[in-house]
């Protein structure tokens, strides 16, 4: 998900895969990073640094 201004300056939503977890405060990784071991101990390094459940304590974050 992304968002970008376009030629106009309006902003433009990018979502390929939807918005429904970042309403729900849903945090999961790609099925890029499920399918190999190494990615996704990258991907729990990555959760644990930005310490993301200490600055939103409602998030739900998944690991499969």
């Amino acid at each position: 998900m992304g968002v970008r201004l376009d030629e106009h300056s309006n902003l433009n939503l990018v979502a390929p895969h939807g918005i429904d977890d970042v309403i729900n405060l849903k945090v999961k990784p790609t099925d890029n990073f499920k399918a190999d071991e190494d990615r996704i101990a990258i991907y729990k390094e990555r959760i644990a640094k930005k310490n993301w459940k200490s600055n939103w304590g409602q998030i739900k974050v998944q690991y499969q």
